[in-house]
């Protein structure tokens, strides 16, 4: 159950361009709190929540999840506050701290989060021309380990349309066999 602003809201009401965040590990973990563009840049973790966690079962993003384990170091299962939608072949998360629910996925510590972030950001249909409107955009957000830590993180936050989406109640996304 959400409570307050609707989901169509909150999508409609985020700046583009605006992050959010925690320095790793430097200070508390503050979501309001935004970033300098270099710490920003070389934030080297990425919470997966749908095809590119390792235990993903679908052949979509195979390709993708078998380079991101070259590349980074599994740091454990983490979640952060919000809803997951079932877009069919994918989740899409809607990050909401009020809904009462998580959203269940896996941290990764990021070797080259410069060079990742080129290859992720057109897997997940991030363009230089955003035409057609994308259906995700990439945030820093915290995400909480199931160890007890809190992290700055990339995440790939669904802004498209919801719907007819139906909701994931679990958080927890099992994918397409």
């Amino acid at each position: 159950m959400i409570i307050g602003r609707s989901w169509e809201e909150q999508i409609r009401d985020r700046r583009p361009g605006r992050r959010s965040g925690c320095a790793l590990g430097l200070r508390p973990c503050d979501p309001e709190v935004a970033l300098p563009d270099d710490d920003a840049m070389n934030c080297a973790h990425l919470f997966v929540y749908g095809t590119l966690m390792a235990s993903a079962p679908s052949e979509m993003g195979r390709t993708q999840r078998q380079l991101l384990q070259r590349s980074s170091t599994n740091l454990g299962p983490a979640s952060i506050p919000g809803v997951l939608l079932d877009l069919g072949h994918y989740p899409g998360l809607i990050v909401d701290r009020r809904s009462g629910t998580s959203v269940h996925g896996e941290i990764l510590r990021l070797e080259n989060p410069v060079s990742a972030m080129k290859w992720l950001d057109e897997y997940e249909g991030i363009l230089a021309d955003p035409s057609p409107v994308p259906e995700y955009r990439r945030a820093l957000d915290c995400v909480d380990l199931d160890s007890g830590a809190v992290l700055q993180s990339w995440i790939y936050v669904y802004v498209g349309s919801i719907a007819g989406r139906p909701v994931i109640a679990s958080g927890r996304w099992a994918g397409l066999v």
